[in-house]
Order: C-alpha cells, then sequence, then structure tokens
C-alpha cells in the first residue's frame, strides 16, 4: 500500500473516532477532509504539482483539530508535529516530509 493510501486510511479511522466522540457530530472527513483532498488532487494535477506531496498536505492539514490538541489558533503548528511524528514512522524521505509538513504550517488562512 502506498503511503498516501496508508495515510488517508489513518486520516480516516481519526475523523471516525472524532465523529464518535463529537457531542455536536461533526463529520469531519465528509464535512472537510475529504473535500479539501479532493480539490487539492485536482489542483496538483491541473498545475503539475507534485501530488503525493500535495494529497499528503491535505490529509494532514487538520491532524491537530482531530486530534484536539491544543487550541484551534495553533492547530497549523501542533498539526505540524504530529504530522511529523506520522510521517517518520513510515520512514518517510525527510526532504519530502518536509515539503509535507510546510504545507501542514502553512495552511492556515490570516483571517
Amino acid at each position: 500500500m502506498e503511503i498516501t493510501e496508508r495515510i488517508r486510511k489513518i486520516v480516516k479511522e481519526k475523523s471516525d473516532k472524532y465523529l464518535e466522540n463529537d457531542p455536536g457530530k461533526y463529520d469531519f472527513w465528509n464535512g472537510h477532509l475529504k473535500y479539501v483532498y479532493d480539490e487539492a488532487t485536482e489542483l496538483a494535477k491541473k498545475y503539475g504539482a507534485d501530488l503525493e506531496i500535495v494529497q499528503l498536505g491535505a490529509l494532514l492539514h487538520d491532524i491537530a483539530l482531530l486530534e484536539k490538541v491544543g487550541a484551534k489558533a495553533d492547530h497549523h503548528t501542533n498539526g505540524k508535529i504530529l504530522a511529523e511524528k506520522i510521517l517518520r514512522e513510515y520512514d518517510y524521505p525527510e526532504d519530502r516530509m518536509q515539503r509535507v509538513l510546510g504545507c501542514v504550517l502553512h495552511h492556515r488562512s490570516s483571517k
């Protein structure tokens, strides 16, 4: 199984767990993550970006929210830490990992 599918499976499982335990029953996967992943995939193809980097960044960009780590305002920095831990578990190449982590860290809007 390729890395993107492995991470997608992990994120989907975490999203399902989030839904199960969220009092508001927010479906993070179907309400946000799947949409971001699909749109990021299409944009990567359109503009010739590295598909794997873009897809991993899309999958992991809100990992801190799924894990309920820290404040929402800091989810990009906490997400970078969590995403790095996950990618290291799969011995993801350092240079490519830094690019994915950049996506996670810098995805946050300035609003």
